[in-house]
C-alpha cells in the first residue's frame, strides 16, 4: 500500500541488494510481526514471523536466505497494518 504522509517507511534496505536486506518496523504495543517474501510466480520464498516489544525493530532477510537474483513481492503485517512493495536482488 502506499503510505500516507507521516506513515512511517517500512522499505527495505538496500534495495536493490547483492545479499539479504532489512525492514523496518516499529510497534506502538508489543505484538506479532511478519515479512513473507513471494518470487515472479506467486511462490513463498522466505517467511520471517517475529513476537517484538513495542518500539523500533528490524526484520532482517539474511544473507544465508540464498535466495537467487530475482524480482520479489513482499508483505510485511504488524497488528493492524500491511504494507507491499517489491525488492530486488541482484
Amino acid at each position: 500500500r502506499t503510505a500516507p504522509a507521516g506513515a512511517p517507511d517500512v522499505r527495505p534496505q538496500p534495495n536493490p541488494s547483492a545479499a539479504g536486506a532489512q525492514w523496518p518496523v516499529r510497534l506502538n504495543q508489543p505484538g506479532a510481526a511478519s515479512l513473507e517474501l513471494y518470487d515472479a510466480r506467486g511462490r513463498l520464498c522466505y517467511q520471517l514471523r517475529r513476537t517484538l516489544d513495542a518500539g523500533a525493530h528490524w526484520l532482517v532477510l539474511p544473507d544465508e536466505a540464498s535466495l537467487p537474483a530475482g524480482v520479489y513481492t513482499w508483505r510485511l503485517q504488524t497488528p493492524g497494518d500491511v504494507w507491499t512493495g517489491q525488492w530486488v536482488k541482484h
